[in-house]
């Protein structure tokens, strides 16, 4: 049970659609290294030399 002066926060959940649109805007730019997964924005990890 949560402490009654604890606030709760609600969790938003990116669609595919609102990650494009963020992408056409500008928001998520071209060399930005994130993905959409289960809803959350999330950065990629470096992509390593062999």
């Amino acid at each position: 049970m949560a402490n009654p002066t604890e606030k709760v926060l609600d969790i938003y959940r990116w669609t595919v659609e609102d990650y494009h649109r963020m992408a056409e805007a500008g928001i998520l730019g071209k060399d930005s290294r994130v993905e959409l997964l289960n809803g959350q924005i999330v950065q990629m990890r470096p992509v390593s030399a062999k």
